[in-house]
């Protein structure tokens, strides 16, 4: 039985565009599932591998009912494959649903700055998808980041010259482990190098000392996947796909984002300020379209110089909004204890000690 990326019978999570019969997960951690019944199972990929450099693929994986082990992980090298995404010769029928059937799941494990993966026909041999079962989770969270957030080089370390896509796990990040912890389904809305009022503008006697506000995370969180949009398909802003907002409604929203602002930043105060009002407007702004939602704004683990800002933004928005916006500082990673990954950025034994203060903040909030 084949079955196109927008059956019913499916399950997407996170922000992905669909055109021509091709899902495209775009933003780490975006996923297809859906429950199925049969020996073999094939999915037609596809990518733009001749975009990017080699170290530059995207990397999919594939999960057997939501186990923690990954069944595949592989990057995507053809613009246009079809690949085996599941053989029963690999399984047991101890290893089946007691209704017979399994649940998988294709996950993006890279962000969208990279080589696109997107999803076509699925077809299922000798069986077929069945309705998906109700999976309640208890909560929604979304995660409005940058590098952190996605997970960039989390699997590297900092001998690395260059950020290889083979070294950055989604499900190794802060943010998937959270959304695992809470219980929740998980929208990430994250870019690497990008902030409030300036992307990564570098460090150094040489830098051009001008904010970079041309690929902002603000920006980013108005649409669908302006990275595909753009990059992929080559169309103008006025022509990406607008994100319904209400397609999600999250219960909780974790924003962790300054850590490339600083670069811009760093100790002048009127960058500070400009900083601190930008980052309100855009804390008014989500709460504008998620009134319900509480908002945990944390900072400080890779670069600390805007952590005090953040907090006193946090304040400025809770004179008029009260309840609704905490503050969560996150301790310098320390290379010495934890190690670091690709160009310094956090490795999983920081991630997960990220997961557990965001963890223990949230449930004192719900609770």
């Amino acid at each position: 039985m084949n079955y196109l990326p927008s059956d019913k019978k499916l399950v997407i999570a996170g922000r992905t565009l669909y055109r021509d019969n091709i899902r495209y997960l775009g933003y780490s951690a975006t996923s297809i599932s859906f429950y199925f019944k049969g020996n073999k199972v094939y999915a037609d990929f596809y990518s733009d591998p001749e975009k990017h450099e080699s170290f530059e693929k995207a990397w999919f994986a594939i999960l057997v009912n939501d186990s923690e082990n990954m069944y595949i992980r592989r990057s995507l090298d053809k613009n246009k494959e079809k690949i085996k995404i599941f053989d029963i010769a690999d399984f047991s029928d101890s290893d089946k649903n007691p209704d017979g059937t399994f649940k998988l799941t294709i996950l993006k494990l890279t962000e969208p700055e990279y080589g696109v993966c997107g999803v076509g026909e699925i077809t299922v041999e000798d069986g077929e998808i069945v309705e998906p079962k109700v999976d309640n989770k208890k909560i929604k969270l979304q995660v409005i980041g940058d590098s952190i957030s996605c997970g960039y080089g989390n699997e590297g370390n900092a001998t690395d010259m260059v950020h290889d896509t083979a070294n950055q796990n989604a499900t190794r990040a802060y943010s998937y482990l959270l959304s695992k912890d809470l219980d929740a389904d998980l929208e990430i809305v994250a870019w690497n190098g990008k902030g409030v009022i300036s992307a990564y503008i570098g460090a150094g006697p040489d830098i051009v000392d001008k904010a970079d506000d041309s690929w902002l995370v603000t920006m980013l969180y108005e649409y669908t996947d302006a990275g595909t949009s753009k990059n992929y398909f080559g169309e103008s802003q006025e022509n990406w796909e607008k994100w319904d907002h209400s397609n999600f409604e999250p219960d909780i929203i974790v924003m962790l984002l300054g850590t490339n602002d600083s670069t811009y930043a760093r100790d002048i105060p009127e960058r500070h300020e400009e900083f601190k009002n930008a980052y309100v407007n855009f804390l008014k702004r989500v709460h504008t379209l998620h009134p319900q939602a509480k908002i945990v704004c944390t900072l400080g683990v890779m670069d600390p110089r805007l952590n005090e800002t953040v907090e006193a933004a946090v304040n400025e928005f809770s004179k008029e909004f009260s309840d609704t916006a905490y503050y969560q500082f996150l301790e310098q990673h320390d290379e010495n204890i934890d190690g670091t990954g690709t160009f310094y950025h956090p490795n999983t034994k920081t991630h997960e000690r990220i997961e557990k203060v965001l963890k223990e903040k949230i449930d004192s909030i719900m609770n």
